[in-house]
């Protein structure tokens, strides 16, 4: 049996490794945004929209560079209502610039035309702390998609009820990387909590009397839009479609006019200004 003081030096231990663990899980590998591109960090401010009954807060996760193009934040929107609060999206992992982080198939090529900016300012646990939410109080996470911009915080959400239409669900366990999904993209995103929507393609689908999806693939097989209702009137977060950047004529406007006036709407888009 153990003595009160070997008790009492294994209780420190543990936590001591405890604290290291978590240090490890929630740390971000940073790699901060050249000076040319400071113009950006103003984002790293969340930028919130006060729509009555409903409050949207813009939380940067970092920010992305395709091919050494110009920068795009990456945008995780918090909707908090009197008596609920929803995530859409889970934004870039804080250990997306480890070496280790891309695998299999794809990993080459997210490594070569990829660079990603992130400093300690874009931490979504911390971010979310400074708005007074804790993660406990969030109940649902709405996945405009799979890729791996949108689900790099769900490992350090665990038990949040994840949302995902039924196809991008098909597509991540049936097709992977083979459709530009990361590798373990169904260990990061955990299935056991998701809650699929069988949103038929371009008609909305009613979630709760505030909340509709709409299926609009394009982008992935399963690509969804939130639409919110709101006391202001309605907002449609678009995802990684950026509907101010799509000739009115093209067909893909068309049809999401013909489920929602977009004019009418308030867009916000993942990667966008603001």
């Amino acid at each position: 049996m153990l003595s009160k003081k070997n008790l009492h030096s294994l209780f420190f231990a543990l936590l001591f490794c405890t604290s290291i663990f978590k240090a490890q899980v929630f740390k971000i590998i940073s790699n901060e945004l050249p000076e040319k591109y400071q113009e950006l960090k103003k984002y790293d401010t969340p930028k919130k929209f006060d729509f009555g009954n409903v409050k949207v807060t813009s939380i940067c996760t970092g920010y992305i560079s395709t091919n050494n193009n110009f920068p795009e934040p990456v945008f995780v929107w918090l909707m908090q209502f009197k008596d609920s609060v929803f995530l859409i999206d889970a934004g870039l992992s804080p250990q997306v610039n480890s070496p280790d982080y891309f695998s299999g198939l794809s990993a080459g090529f997210f490594k070569s035309d990829f660079k990603f900016y992130l400093s300690k300012n874009n931490h979504l646990i911390q971010q979310l702390e400074q708005l007074s939410v804790k993660t406990s109080d969030i109940k649902t996470i709405f996945l405009t998609h799979a890729h791996f911009d949108h689900i790099g915080y769900l490992p350090q959400l665990k038990g949040i009820k994840v949302v995902l239409t039924v196809k991008e669900s098909e597509s991540v366990k049936t097709k992977g990387q083979l459709a530009g999904y990361q590798k373990n993209t169904e260990k990061i995103i955990d299935f056991s909590r998701i809650e699929v929507i069988d949103a038929s393609q371009m008609k909305l689908k009613k979630y709760n009397s505030l909340i509709s999806v709409l299926q609009t693939s394009n982008h992935t097989a399963g690509h969804e839009m939130i639409l919110l209702n709101t006391d202001k009137g309605k907002v449609l977060f678009t995802g990684d479609i950026d509907l101010s950047k799509i000739s009115k004529t093209n067909k893909l406007y068309r049809q999401i006019e013909k489920q929602v006036s977009i004019k009418d709407c308030v867009l916000l888009f993942n990667h966008g200004a603001l």
